[in-house]
């Protein structure tokens, strides 16, 4: 048994399989070289990536809500729900920072990088 599928194995006791995809391929992401973040946060950005995809920004506001992330990962455990929350609310901060952009695009010159 490869090191993959001892990680999928073990990551299986506590998260659902399409949670655990999330977590070992994460969709619409770069390769993280050392990554030290949190596995259920990964796997709710790349749902909430998907759930994006393809959608304007007044249309992203509806589709990545904590509770469609949850329904897209088939669940997560209670202590790791807070992640859905945190992520919905990353990217509502990040559709306000386009509309922002979008009314003054002249500001976007300004910004620290």
């Amino acid at each position: 048994m490869s090191e993959q599928d001892d990680l999928r194995k073990k990551l299986r006791e506590n998260y659902s399989e399409r949670a655990v995809d999330h977590m070992l391929r994460p969709k619409n992401m770069r390769r993280v070289t050392k990554p030290d973040g949190c596995a259920a946060t990964l796997a709710c950005a790349s749902a909430a990536s998907e759930l994006a995809e393809r959608r304007d920004l007044n249309d992203v506001l509806a589709a990545v809500t904590a509770e469609r992330i949850l329904q897209t990962l088939g669940g997560l455990p209670e202590g790791n729900v807070h992640c859905a929350h945190r992520v919905a609310e990353a990217f509502r901060q990040a559709v306000a920072d386009g509309f922002e952009l979008k009314a003054a695009p002249w500001k976007k010159l300004y910004r620290k990088v």
